[in-house]
């Protein structure tokens, strides 16, 4: 009896163990191939990241242009407004005439 519990135990330490092997060469594994690649990469996640903050900044300079540009076009259709309107009463009065 003390022989198949012995067995028993026996066979549970040393599946515990090899599953505990497996998980600390996992973790090994993880903290140290898996960052030295992340390591590598972050000098071009860098450079990607700038380009991108500078594709934001030009599309930002390119809104405040075409808000300056809807602006003058703004103020040049009013100015052609005002003096359409200025024509349009000076040449019926002279009708009227």
């Amino acid at each position: 009896m003390e022989l198949e519990q012995l067995l028993e135990q026996g066979i549970s330490v040393v599946a515990l163990l090899g599953v505990s092997y497996y998980v600390v060469r996992l973790t090994n594994f993880l903290f140290t191939s898996l960052t030295d690649s992340l390591t590598e990469h972050k000098e071009i996640t860098v450079k990607l990241i700038d380009g991108l903050n500078g594709v934001r900044s030009e599309l930002c300079q390119l809104k405040i242009e075409l808000a300056e540009l809807r602006e003058q076009h703004r103020n040049y259709h009013d100015l052609f407004i005002i003096t359409d309107s200025r024509v349009d009463k000076r040449v019926s009065k002279r009708k009227d005439d």
